[in-house]
């Protein structure tokens, strides 16, 4: 029997306390000092005072415990499953490399709906993303990069591959300690890219658009949709004297995708099918400290 412990019960494991309580497996215990929820399992300050058997971990704390936890742990690091960014830097990744990463869109229904149609869209021409909020808190831990935008790294890597990154440009809006709150990104190839996150944005926002030259899709919050297109070449001249090309094109159509939450898909991921995994925490930190690399901004942000 899986026996799951989760480690870290505030802002995210919380959810994952529900999501677990609902599935099939059993929740051995939780350890959290302070839990942001009522729990009925087995409670414990700190992972030294776990006496109870368990089978998996899920570690849902601030990243600069990740390696120190997983350390502790009684179990081979592919039981266990570490919430992003999985450490604070590259060298800690590394360390976590064998472990499940908590990459939480890279389980979702829509990701694997555009993975098995790509080519729906024909030649990929451009991708541009947004994923941005007023908050809800700054972080002192780390950066707009590792906690929001890492999620369209890792996507964008699922479909493409590793990028070349043409330029990062970090804001830093608030004073230190707080790390930088809003970048843009871009990338060179395989497929140019546009990528764009902030906690300083006046609305939520979390769109993703990948562009080709036979079709669109656009993913928006839970809801994927996908449009025909493309221009035609045309000899004649319309009502405004425009000529060369014409577009074709269809409206947005909603995908039906099975209704299930991107966290319940994760856990069976983890649980079940962790050989269909294939993304690693390093390929994701590599990029990361790209980002860094070919920051512009003249200002020391990592």
């Amino acid at each position: 029997m899986i026996k799951i412990l989760l480690i870290g019960c505030g802002y995210w494991g919380k959810n994952w306390y529900k999501t677990i309580k609902s599935s099939r497996h059993q929740l051995a215990g939780v350890v959290d000092p302070k839990p942001s929820c009522v729990i009925d399992e087995p409670l414990f300050r700190d992972c030294s005072d776990v006496d109870i058997d368990f089978t998996h971990a899920i570690v849902a704390t601030e990243p600069s415990t990740h390696v120190k936890i997983v350390n502790s742990l009684p179990l081979p690091q592919e039981n266990i499953l570490v919430e992003k960014p999985c450490g604070l830097n590259k060298k800690e990744g590394l360390k976590l490399n064998h472990c499940f990463p908590g990459y939480i869109f890279l389980h979702s229904a829509a990701l694997r709906y555009i993975q098995e149609n790509i080519s729906k869209i024909g030649s990929p021409q451009y991708w541009r993303s947004v994923r941005a909020s007023m908050g809800p808190r700054l972080r002192t831990d780390v950066s707009i990069l590792e906690d929001y935008l890492i999620h369209d790294l890792y996507l964008y890597t699922s479909i493409f591959g590793q990028p070349e990154i043409a330029e990062s440009i970090f804001e830093m809006e608030f004073e230190p300690p707080v790390k930088p709150s809003s970048i843009n990104l871009f990338f060179k190839s395989p497929v140019r890219a546009s990528l764009y996150s902030s906690w300083n944005y006046p609305i939520k926002e979390r769109k993703l658009i990948i562009k080709g030259d036979q079709g669109s899709f656009v993913w928006e919050n839970d809801d994927l949709y996908f449009s025909a297109s493309k221009y035609i070449t045309i000899d004649t001249i319309d009502d405004l004297g425009n000529q060369g090309y014409e577009l074709k094109d269809s409206p947005l159509t909603q995908i039906n995708l099975p209704i299930v939450s991107n966290l319940e898909l994760e856990l069976d991921a983890f649980l079940n099918q962790p050989e269909k995994f294939t993304l690693d925490i390093s390929s994701i930190w590599s990029i990361i400290d790209s980002c860094y690399e070919k920051n512009t901004t003249g200002q020391a942000v990592s």
